[in-house]
């Protein structure tokens, strides 16, 4: 991880400290220990190694001040923002492994995209109608 995001193992090893300790994270949920045994010279030597899954990488990512650390942090922030706002992501990495034609996903990014703006019509009309019933409850209300 201290590679990935370009700092010293011991910043990583800080972050992973306060994220649990912060109750961000659980550390049983998150963290496994693996033993290995490695052959050093005449013996065998034992040696518990920590695996963390992604959501502490994920986590410390958003901590680490490094340029690694602000790249990350700008396309986490890229990823998260085009969800929300269009509703859904698209991992292209995965649809080019898979070879599926360009057409049939650009078709079906046009159907998610028409969806998403009758859906946006549609929560027009409720707000509309929402409005104008609380302006005929504030009438007999105020009357």
């Amino acid at each position: 991880m201290a590679e990935l995001f370009g700092t010293a193992p011991q910043n990583i090893t800080i972050h992973i400290k306060n994220i649990y300790e912060e109750g961000e994270l659980f550390k049983v949920a998150t963290c496994k220990d693996f033993l290995q045994v490695a052959r050093e010279g005449n013996r065998n030597v034992k040696r518990n190694y920590k695996y963390y899954n992604l959501d502490v990488i994920i986590s410390v990512g958003y901590r680490v001040k490094s340029i690694q650390g602000t790249r990350f942090r700008q396309w986490a922030l890229q990823i998260l923002k085009n969800h929300m706002l269009k509703g859904y992501s698209i991992n292209r990495r995965l649809l080019e492994s898979q070879s599926l034609p360009a057409e049939i996903v650009h078709v079906q990014q046009q159907l998610i995209e028409k969806q998403g703006s009758e859906i946006e019509n549609i929560k027009h009309s409720v707000d509309t109608r929402l409005s104008a019933v609380e302006q005929r409850v504030d009438f007999f209300v105020n009357t």
